[in-house]
Order: structure tokens, then C-alpha cells, then sequence
């Protein structure tokens, strides 16, 4: 023995090797798990003779992912079909999906597949139509990935974010398909089987890295832990798990959230996810008598507060940083293909208005209709005044500076690096900007498109000279490979100088080749002017939104006619180019950008002109 753990310690990095021998001790306890004989408890109960209606039909093929559509009658739950790859059926550790990164292979869509998001969507559709064909579809599913997906095999079972949010859907669902569920016992048992397997797991790994780091996936298993010890009251784990998931969401508010309620992803679409998450805890949490402290609801206040300040009129948000598309739970009148309107963030400030005495001016679906009915909490009784989220805004601790009015929505990022410092989900975008005019985005953010699929592409969208920044030829040549595929080193520094109702201004660093520019955004009630200063040649870029229609006037002015817009800038060296925009995870289209070439100093007038 003493000669083996010599070899172990001389011949391997200790470290690593601890934490894998830790990690198959764990997976060595979930091969021997005992499962006792559970039922799944409703959490909530919907009145099955609401008046509501809901759009779209669930036809012979209504399931998306990616915007790619599944035949729910053939489904194979280990296959990409962005590739047609089908990954291979081992235990979930012993599968090498790191060797499959950079081969135009998605892992990310067999998750989403398995995060079962139409679950609630065909429970809906059941109690507004009686027809039994949809408990039909949800149970079939269900119970094929039960035997496709046996516990602990199969690429499902690698990401314990993608574990939880199956739970939490399916219970969801369970809830609100109500009686139908209770009285088919044999199912039931089924599920109620696999859902504390899922809890078993989620408590063994809940997704918190060396030295105690957490991350969206954390709060993620957390959320899901949680929602399934709500749903199982008698088991004699419950206990154990509610309180590890209660503290675990507790510690992750505190380190992941800044103090104005930004998410330190330096991501929209993570804040999004993670302020869903905490929502739907809090929520299903006070439900059963279960309450956070005043101290977490407030940053969850804030969380909303910041959808509220960074939407336009018409609910479209920006997307600075990463987008892998991820949501929680969907309830709502959408379609089942939600990818095609994802960037409407309202739905959450309809979830918070549910949540707290507060409406956000938002509240125009039956979201709550579906939800546990709760007392809602009083802002006023948490000792916090609200923020005018309708005036402009500096979120100064995560870096989002927003001017608005009655015809324009700025947004200007100056994100520092997400994840206390590693990068995470940050794009090289600091002292980019979007705007959207009257409630339509038009010069936006590239999107991500895709994570492992493709390394090159994956950097080209997260690239500095991407995104609607400030470029010089050396930034042209910056070489970001360094970087894994989620983590990204400081490149940029930006430095707020100047934030009023109406003007933000600041000093953007190369900290390699030590080039300092400045950009000052100015706004009045129908003009938005942006002045560049950099001492040497540079290019202005700003990407369209697709569709985005440019009439040339002159060398140096352009017409947009849809929302009577007048450009008019200082250079008459200006290009229209291509570029990939990303709407949503997986999917590109071709779009234009504009390219302006400039020295020293530039100015650009964008001024609303009524038609």
C-alpha cells in the first residue's frame, strides 16, 4: 500500500488526483444507491377551469431546439443534429466530450433536448383543452428518456445545470397536469424514482469549483435541489437537501451578484438565466412557508430592476456577452419555437411582479396563473426605494451604462472580468454600445452562435474588433487563442469619466499597446451623438441589425427609412460591409455593418427625423 500511494503521489499531479479519486468514490455511492420507495408531492395546484388561452398547436412536430425542429415520434436523445453525431452511451465520466470540442460537434444540443423546456408547454395545453393527448406525449417522453438515459449514462448525465433543469421542468409539468398525474400510480412511481436519482446526483455534485468558486451552473443546481426536496416532504433527505440548496443559493446571491444587482457573468442573457433561477426558488420556496432573508431579496430586486433598465419599449434586450439561449422554465403564450422571440426579456419582470409588490409596468400575460399562489413581498417592508429604471441609469459595478428617452434606448458596456476575474462569459467588448430606436434594436451585439462546435468561430465572435468598438490595426492582430474556450484575459481597460441623464463618457486602454481612446455618447430627446478620440488611424464599427435598410445621401450621410433615421458622420471613408449575426445559440444570418475610417477624431450623428 505504502509503495502504491508513493508511486501515486511521485508519478501524478496530488491535486488531481485527490479530486478524481473524490469524484469516482461519489460515483461509486450513486451506482450503489438504494432507492426507496417515493412518491412525488405537488407543490401546487392550477385550477383546471381557468379562462386563459394559449397560441400555437401541438402538432405531429412542435418541438424545437435551437430553432431545429425534433420529431417528438423519433427521438434519439445522445444526437447532435446540428452534426448527425451521436454520442457515445458510457458512464457520464468516462465519456472524453472534451475530444469532440473543435470537430463541428455540439454538445450543447442534446442538453437542451433533455432539458425537457415543452414539458410545461404540453401541461398547459392539457388543462386549457381536456385532451389527453398532450399527458399522452409528455408521459411517452418521459419515460423514454427514463430508458434511454439510464442513471448515470449517457452524455444527459455529464452537466448538473442540464440535470436540474430536466427536474425542474418535469415537475412543473407534474404540477400542473395536476390529477391526472396522482391517479396514474404506475407512472408516477416511474418518475418519482428517476427525480430522486436526479436529486441524489445534484446533491453530490452541485456544480462548486476549487476554492469554493460557484457560477451560473451552481445556482443552477442548486435551484433544481431545492424544487425537488419541496416536491418530496416525507423523505427523510429532504431535510438535508433543502438546507444545502437553501444556503448554497444564499452564498451564490452574495458572490455572484454585485451590489446594483448586475450578475457577474458580464453577460445579459447569464443575468437573465440566473435571475430566473432565484425567482423561480423564491417562489416555489415561499410557497411552502420557506423564506429568504431580506438581504438576497433585495439583490433579487435589483437583478430585476436591471431587466427593466436594459429592455427597450418593446422588451428586446442586448446581448453583451455570451448567449447559450438558456432558460429555466417556460410559461408563457409563446409558440413552442421561443428561440424566434428569446431576446424579450419581459417575462421575467411578469415573474417578478408576481414575486414583489411591485409591477414593472410589465404585467400583461397569465404567467402567474400557472405559478403557486404566494404572498408577495413588500419592496417597501425590505427598507429599499426603487430606482427609476425608466430614466437613465449607471450600473456601475457591473459596467452597463444606459441613456434613454422617448426615442432612443443606449446601452454602453464596461463589463470587468466576469466570474471574479477568470472571464467566464465576457466578450472583448469594452466601450461597445447597441441602440434601439422607438422599441426596435438597431445597431445590436454579433450574438455567440456557438461554444465548442467551432474555436475560430467561437473567438471571432467575441473578438474586440466584433463588436461596435473602436479598432486600430493592432487590435486587428490580437491572437485570443490563449484563452480557453470560457475563460478570457483582460485586454481592454475602460474608465468612466463622465455619467449624467444624458451623457456618458469614457477612456478606453489597450493594455498591450497602451493606445488610449475616448468615446463620449451624448443624447437629447432626437439626436444621439458619438464622439471618438484616438491619437492615430482607427475604424468606427457598428453592426445593423439584419434587415436594416441604408439609403446613401452623400459620402457622408445615410438614410434609414424605416424609423427615419439621418447618419451623418465626419469621414466620407465609409464601408458597408457583411458580418455573421447571432440571434440565438446555433443560428447565424448575414447582416450589415458599417465600417468608418477615421483619424485622431470622429463624429457621428444618428438624429430621428419623423415620417
Amino acid at each position: 500500500m505504502n509503495f502504491r500511494f508513493n508511486r501515486f503521489l511521485k508519478f501524478s499531479n496530488y491535486s488531481s488526483r485527490i479530486k478524481i479519486f473524490k469524484k469516482r468514490l461519489k460515483i461509486s455511492l450513486l451506482e450503489k444507491l438504494n432507492v426507496p420507495e417515493v412518491t412525488l408531492n405537488s407543490i401546487w395546484d392550477i385550477n383546471p377551469n381557468m379562462e386563459l388561452s394559449i397560441e400555437g398547436k401541438i402538432d405531429e412536430n412542435p418541438f424545437f431546439v435551437f430553432g431545429v425542429k425534433v420529431d417528438p415520434n423519433n427521438i434519439d436523445w445522445h444526437k447532435d443534429l446540428f452534426s448527425e453525431f451521436k454520442y457515445p452511451f458510457l458512464r457520464f465520466d468516462k465519456i472524453r466530450y472534451g475530444s469532440y470540442f473543435d470537430q463541428g460537434i455540439d454538445l450543447v444540443f442534446p442538453w437542451e433536448l433533455s432539458r425537457f423546456y415543452f414539458a410545461p408547454l404540453l401541461a398547459q395545453k392539457y388543462i386549457l383543452s381536456k385532451d389527453e393527448k398532450y399527458y399522452s406525449k409528455f408521459k411517452t417522453l418521459c419515460l423514454h428518456w427514463i430508458e434511454k438515459n439510464p442513471f448515470l449514462y449517457g452524455v444527459n448525465w455529464i452537466s448538473t445545470m442540464d440535470v436540474s433543469i430536466r427536474a425542474i421542468n418535469w415537475i412543473t409539468a407534474i404540477n400542473i397536469f395536476g390529477e391526472i398525474v396522482k391517479n396514474d400510480t404506475v407512472f408516477l412511481k416511474a418518475i418519482s424514482k428517476s427525480l430522486f436519482q436526479h436529486g441524489e446526483y445534484i446533491s453530490k455534485f452541485p456544480a462548486v469549483y476549487e476554492k469554493n468558486i460557484t457560477t451560473n451552473h451552481t445556482t443552477a443546481a442548486f435551484t433544481g435541489l431545492l424544487i425537488i426536496s419541496l416536491s418530496f416532504p416525507e423523505l427523510s433527505k429532504a431535510a438535508k437537501w433543502q438546507k444545502q440548496s437553501y444556503n448554497g443559493l444564499v452564498e451564490a446571491m452574495d458572490s455572484q451578484v454585485y451590489n446594483d444587482g448586475v450578475n457577474f457573468e458580464s453577460a445579459i442573457c447569464y443575468h437573465k438565466l440566473v435571475t430566473e433561477f432565484f425567482v423561480y426558488s423564491v417562489i416555489f420556496a415561499h410557497s411552502k412557508g420557506i423564506l429568504f432573508p431580506n438581504y438576497f431579496l433585495v439583490k433579487l430586486f435589483k437583478m430585476l430592476e436591471f431587466i427593466a433598465s436594459y429592455i427597450d419599449d418593446n422588451g428586446h434586450a442586448p446581448q453583451f456577452g455570451d448567449n447559450d439561449s438558456g432558460r429555466v422554465i417556460i410559461l408563457s403564450q409563446e409558440t413552442s419555437d421561443f428561440y424566434k422571440n428569446e431576446d424579450d426579456h419581459r417575462y421575467l419582470l411578469e415573474l417578478g411582479t408576481h414575486l414583489f409588490e411591485n409591477d414593472f409596468n410589465w404585467s400583461k400575460s397569465n404567467i402567474s396563473k400557472w405559478l403557486p399562489n404566494i404572498k408577495k413581498v413588500s419592496v417597501k417592508e425590505l427598507n429599499y426605494k426603487p430606482i427609476d429604471y425608466k430614466k437613465s441609469y449607471n450600473f456601475k459595478n457591473g459596467g452597463f451604462y444606459i441613456l434613454k428617452n422617448s426615442n432612443f434606448h443606449l446601452v454602453v458596456g464596461n463589463c470587468p472580468l466576469g466570474q471574479n476575474g477568470r472571464g467566464g462569459h465576457n466578450n472583448i467588448d469594452t466601450g461597445s454600445f447597441t441602440l434601439s430606436v422607438l422599441g426596435k434594436p438597431l445597431i445590436v451585439d454579433p450574438g455567440s452562435y456557438c461554444y465548442s462546435r467551432d474555436r475560430k468561430t467561437r473567438d471571432k465572435f467575441r473578438h474586440y474588433t466584433y463588436h461596435n468598438t473602436l479598432i486600430t490595426k493592432e487590435d486587428y492582430n490580437l491572437d485570443i487563442s490563449e484563452n480557453g474556450y470560457w475563460g478570457l484575459k483582460k485586454y481592454y481597460f475602460g474608465e468612466l469619466i463622465e455619467f449624467t441623464d444624458n451623457i456618458i463618457e469614457m477612456n478606453i486602454k489597450d493594455l498591450y499597446s497602451n493606445n488610449v481612446c475616448t468615446r463620449r455618447f451624448t443624447l437629447s430627446e432626437n439626436e444621439l451623438i458619438i464622439e471618438d478620440k484616438l491619437p492615430d488611424e482607427f475604424f468606427l464599427r457598428m453592426n445593423l441589425i439584419p434587415d436594416t435598410k441604408l439609403m446613401k445621401i452623400n459620402d457622408s450621410e445615410y438614410f434609414c427609412n424605416e424609423i427615419g433615421l439621418n447618419f451623418t458622420f465626419d469621414s466620407s471613408q465609409i464601408v458597408l460591409d457583411q458580418y455573421d449575426y447571432s440571434p440565438h445559440y446555433g443560428k447565424k444570418e448575414e447582416s450589415l455593418f458599417i465600417k468608418i475610417k477615421s483619424k485622431n477624431h470622429h463624429k457621428c450623428c444618428i438624429k430621428r427625423i419623423d415620417i
